[in-house]
């Protein structure tokens, strides 16, 4: 609290009164309790003075502690003195509270018992020092009475109390200004204490409750400290958001509702906001006391949200921040932004905070220090007011919009810029020929079958019509859906470079369109049959076909189009002689309209004597009607089976069920593809010219896959397993022989371990420059990427207590007779080995290439690179292991699941029985057996072409930062591949770095996660990368640039995490390194905001923009849109 001087107590008010007593007693009541000058002791004071003098010292000495008395030597700032004013005016508040319940024991105040509060001395003095919040020892009577109209008018739109006061005070006082004595006499006249009643009792109600009448006067008593109370829709919504978390007629938050309000994870900053706002400590909240402090905080300067920060933090309210304080502040933050810091790194932060803002020579911080401190840092509070009007405002009103308004906001106005074409012109042109190719169809069919009639000759026949239309484009568009994933295909039309003229990169997205425009056509196309079976055909099927028999010509000469009659009908000839009178044709089933549009004779029926029609299920599910599809009557049957298939794909393709953690289904009923195509087949009977085309390169590619897995090329062993956070597996495996691919590719695997048949697709995250093995990070989303770690989990705790792994009987028998077959051939190669039959042949091999010493050249060429790749770790030892201790998670115990090669394996089995080794039995042990992979692919992604970008930018988010860890592994390599190093020194250099890059001139990474411990999934690489940028710089470190982001951090303009934050800044300017990931690029917090970031990447100019993608797929709607704004170019990863 800030030392009063005594001018007060020294001047005379222009109010005299001839009882001093009462003057020197609200001076002795402003004063603060170690003012020996200001103690009321003594004859002078009366009994309640006395106590009322001695009950503001008792309350006010918990927030005088010893540090505070030691600072008390120099004059504190107007800022302090305001923050001083506050506590004080909560202690007063406090007191008042004390006072009521003294007069009302029974919670309940009527107009009696308020005029014996009015009456009494001390209740008078803390409601003068609450009106005088600056301690002038006076009050201004215009400056009152316009306050006590203003709030009271809002309150309850009355001025009954206010008019009163300003009557009583005039007679009193005049003109002048009120003291403490004429202030005694105002509130003591007769009927104010029925108008301040009226103010808080509700009607029909004689008496209000102790909370009632506080609120009452915190809310007449704000006035002079927020300066603002007439912002009346401001209040009216307070108000409103108020009343909204109350419960049961109740009028007064407790801190359980109020926790509703505070959105927090910890009850830390809950807590403790609801002490601010608890002006009186009643263990409440009332309207009053929320609009009091939610209008200061919301006033535009930034020493009002500095000043309610300090409350915030300043959990024993002594006006001063310790470093045990902060502490707890710090370790509140950690658990709001789902950050964890061990108790060293928390002290390292809260030691770097506090002594950043702390005065030279105190152990405290007093409230102009931490002013001190927040405003050095820029734009720091500058988004604290609209963070705080978040929690506890509604949003305003929204603007009613006209109806033009309204369906300009429906129509997506960037389908039609400039930019949007641009970026995306191949898929816009592909969408469009798809469309028209489908329309032109359509309409062709249409014309064609306009004559087609009904059973009663009337035409056009619609739903023959619209089903036959139909059909057509479901021929076309069923060849479309199959060349769109035709993934070798498009790999090597990727690799020619036509991405950029062909929708290759929307192949997936086409697919899913191309899918659902079948679905819905089929069921029209069915529909349609349907109906028209059950009205025209069913009915009477000769006359249908005799009608509509110029139509059926063309596919077949039988003019009955290969029907059947039923048992017990018989198709007969009109006019024919038979014996049988029941044979006859009906008059009706040979008629022809006169105005039918062509020539027809119907010269046939169908007559029933002994049995009936086919019925609707016959025609439907059976073939015995005979009519339509290749074999005749098929083509019912077939349909329903097709729209059955095509049903179910559908229905488990979609995103409820393929992104839920049931692949399994999605990828089990879309092997139903092959029925699909070939029910289509024997369904329409033209079906296979438009198929076969396409059909010859599917099953190429088909016997390609299948010749692969049989030889062994797709086959191969994981060499090593990693267990990394968020159920996250890391899968080296050994590449199979031939196999190569770009950074960025994907592939489909197969682990029979995990499950026999199932394929799954997964982005390579190793560079192809890596010899020998390549890597998958795989993360549990799913049932086979769960059990795939579960199955992880057990080898690791297998592994650690030295047992044997579970094999079954067939397993065993298979490994010991392909041991003893592989003990038979070595015996016999080592018996002719030593023959030399100097043959044609034998002479040849003997001067041909010898392949095992071009493959030891081959080895050690890829030993070199990888050698070279290491260069700059041994070159720069001492800093790089400096470097590395301070990386964070590379000091952690990684479950690293090791298996030995297979050749090795085979080589100890045999040694092992002949008794040549002793098998190891201990945390040692060595799988027997790796686990067995199936590889199918490399397939191209769009982020494979990433070298004929100029600018590329890189942006994963959590696990879908795998393509482009392969990206930045390939950029490493080949920057080491070009460095060169000083014969005659151990300097290295490079700037021959634009070679190996083609097009490429600047790459940004971003990465984006939730939490931050995922960041340990490639932080060895992105170290690596950090530390060439740091110890060799020039062309890599104006290359790359990586921007790092956790998403569960809260940002800086979160009063929740400012401090953590702001600590988390000192300590990386101070160390370079930052905490969260042990990087040297500080990791931000919340996420990007891509204005900002894409205006500066524009700014740079190192050439056109190409931002690749992969992750969540809300996010790629964000940025696609952001980069038709900018003109950037737009490539995302789509499975």
């Amino acid at each position: 609290m800030r030392l009063e001087s005594e001018d007060h107590a020294n001047s005379s008010t222009p109010c005299e009164s001839p009882n001093l007593s009462q003057s020197q007693s609200v001076q002795s009541f402003y004063l603060t309790p170690h003012s020996n000058s200001s103690s009321c002791a003594g004859e002078n004071c009366t009994d309640e003075e006395k106590r009322a003098d001695q009950l503001f010292r008792n309350h006010s000495k918990p927030t005088l502690s010893r540090k505070r008395m030691s600072l008390m030597r120099r004059e504190p700032s107007a800022f302090e003195g305001k923050l001083s004013m506050d506590y004080r005016r909560k202690s007063h508040l406090t007191q008042l509270r004390e006072e009521i319940s003294k007069v009302a024991p029974d919670g309940f105040i009527n107009e009696n018992k308020m005029d014996s509060l009015l009456s009494l001395t001390t209740f008078n003095n803390i409601l003068f020092a609450l009106f005088d919040s600056t301690s002038k020892g006076f009050l201004d009577q215009t400056e009152w009475i316009e306050s006590l109209k203003s709030t009271t008018k809002i309150l309850v739109h009355n001025l009954e109390l206010a008019e009163l006061i300003e009557a009583v005070a005039y007679v009193i006082c005049g003109d002048k200004e009120i003291d403490i004595d004429s202030f005694h006499k105002i509130m003591s006249s007769r009927g104010l204490s029925r108008k301040l009643l009226n103010l808080t009792r509700r009607d029909g109600v004689d008496c209000c409750t102790i909370s009632d009448i506080m609120e009452t006067i915190i809310f007449i008593t704000c006035r002079d400290r927020t300066g603002s109370c007439k912002d009346e829709e401001m209040i009216s919504r307070i108000k409103n958001h108020f009343q909204k978390y109350l419960s049961n007629d109740k009028k007064y938050l407790t801190l359980g509702e109020f926790r509703k309000i505070i959105p927090c994870k910890d009850d830390f900053f809950c807590e403790r906001i609801f002490s601010v706002f608890d002006g009186d400590s009643s263990g409440t909240v009332s309207l009053a006391e929320m609009l009091e402090h939610i209008i200061n905080f919301n006033q535009q300067d930034s020493d009002a949200k500095i000043e309610f920060l300090f409350k915030v933090y300043d959990a024993n309210n002594d006006q001063l921040l310790t470093e045990a304080e902060y502490r707890e502040v710090i370790r509140a933050c950690m658990r709001e932004n789902q950050m964890e810091f061990n108790e060293e790194e928390i002290s390292n932060l809260t030691n770097a905070i506090f002594q950043d803002g702390v005065s030279e020579g105190c152990s405290s911080m007093t409230l102009d220090d931490f002013r001190k401190q927040m405003l050095r840092e820029e734009g720091l509070l500058s988004n604290l007011t609209s963070m705080f009007n978040k929690w506890l405002l509604p949003p305003a009103p929204a603007k009613q919009l006209s109806l033009m308004e309204k369906l300009r906001g429906k129509l997506k106005s960037r389908y039609i810029t400039k930019d949007y074409w641009n970026n995306n012109l191949p898929l816009i042109l592909c969408i469009l020929t798809f469309l028209v190719a489908n329309l032109v169809l359509f309409i062709h069919r249409g014309v064609y079958f306009r004559n087609f009639s009904n059973l009663d000759g009337s035409t056009p026949n619609p739903f023959y019509v619209v089903s036959r239309a139909c059909g057509r484009v479901l021929l076309l568009n069923s060849v479309v859906i199959l060349i769109l994933v035709l993934r070798y295909t498009m790999t090597l039309l990727r690799k020619f470079g036509l991405a950029s003229i062909l929708p290759i990169d929307h192949n997936i997205y086409l697919h899913k369109m191309v899918g659902t425009v079948i679905f819905v056509q089929a069921s029209v196309h069915s529909l349609m049959h349907l109906i028209n079976f059950a009205v025209n055909i069913q009915p009477d099927p000769v006359r249908f076909v005799q009608l509509t028999g110029k139509y059926w010509r063309d596919y077949t000469p039988d003019p009955f189009v290969g029907y059947v009659a039923p048992p017990g009908c018989h198709v007969i000839l009109s006019g024919e002689n038979n014996t049988d009178p029941d044979l006859t044709c009906s008059p009706d089933s040979l008629d022809v309209p006169p105005d039918f549009p062509f020539k027809v004779n119907i010269t046939h029926c169908q007559v029933c004597t002994n049995g009936t029609e086919w019925s609707y299920l016959d025609w439907m599910l059976t073939m015995k009607p005979g009519m339509l599809g290749m074999i005749g009557g098929c083509a019912n049957p077939t349909g329903i089976a097709l729209m059955t298939s095509l049903t179910i794909m559908f229905i488990c393709s979609l995103p409820v069920v393929r992104r839920s953690g049931h692949f399994q289904v999605f990828y089990i009923t879309h092997m139903l593809y092959f029925a699909y195509f070939v029910l289509l087949i024997f369904h329409a009977p033209e079906f296979w010219k438009w198929f076969l085309l396409p059909a010859v390169i599917w099953i190429v590619e088909g016997l390609y896959r299948f010749l692969s897995s049989f030889f062994g090329h797709g086959k191969t062993y994981i060499s090593a397993g990693v267990l990394l956070p968020s159920k996250v597996t890391n899968l080296i495996i050994r590449r199979p022989e031939g196999f190569k691919f770009s950074p960025g590719d994907w592939i489909f695997i197969k682990i029979p371990a995990v499950a026999k048949s199932e394929w799954h697709p997964f982005t390579i995250s190793s560079a192809p420059e890596v010899e020998g093995e390549f890597s998958l990070h795989i993360r549990g989303v799913g049932g086979w990427t769960n059990k795939l770690y579960q199955l992880f989990e057990t080898e690791y705790a297998r592994q650690n207590q030295g047992t044997a792994r579970q094999t079954s009987a067939i397993d065993q028998l298979y490994g010991t007779m392909k041991r003893k077959f592989t003990k038979s051939v070595k015996a016999i190669v080592d018996r002719t080995r030593g023959e030399q039959d100097n043959t044609f042949l034998q002479i040849a091999k003997r001067n041909s290439i010898n392949v095992e010493k071009q493959r030891e050249r081959m080895n050690r060429r890829a030993e070199k690179l990888r050698r070279m790749s290491r260069d700059h770790l041994e070159d720069t030892d001492v800093l790089s292991q400096r470097s590395m201790r301070k990386v964070r998670y590379l000091s952690m115990k990684q479950k690293v699941i090791r298996y030995d090669k297979p050749e090795q394996i085979e080589s100890r089995e045999m040694d092992m029985e002949e008794g040549k080794l002793a098998k190891e039995v201990g945390r040692r042990t060595l799988l027997e057996k790796p686990l067995v992979v199936y590889v199918d692919g490399p397939f191209g992604s769009p982020s494979s072409n990433i070298y004929r970008a100029e600018h590329a930018v890189l942006i994963g988010t959590g696990i879908g930062v795998t393509p482009f860890a392969s990206i930045l592994q390939s950029i490493m390599h080949r920057y080491c591949s070009v460095k060169q190093t000083c014969p005659n020194c151990t300097y290295q250099w490079s700037d021959k770095l634009q070679t190996t890059m083609l097009n490429l001139k600047k790459v940004d990474f971003f990465w984006i996660n939730r939490d931050q411990r995922s960041f340990e999934w490639f932080v060895n690489l992105l170290s690596q990368l950090e530390m060439e940028q740091a110890v060799h710089g020039g062309e890599i470190n104006r290359f790359l640039d990586m921007h790092m982001y956790v998403t569960s951090a809260l940002q800086r303009s979160d009063m929740k995490a400012v401090s953590l934050q702001l600590a988390l800044d000192i300590l990386h300017r101070k160390e370079e390194r930052d905490l969260i990931t042990g990087l040297r690029s500080r990791t931000n917090a919340g996420r990007p905001n891509w204005d900002k970031v894409f205006t500066k990447l524009l700014e740079e100019k190192r050439g056109e923009i190409t931002v690749f993608y992969c992750g969540n797929p809300t996010l790629a709607k964000i940025l696609r849109n952001k980069c038709e704004q900018f003109g950037f170019k737009f490539r995302k990863e789509v499975f």
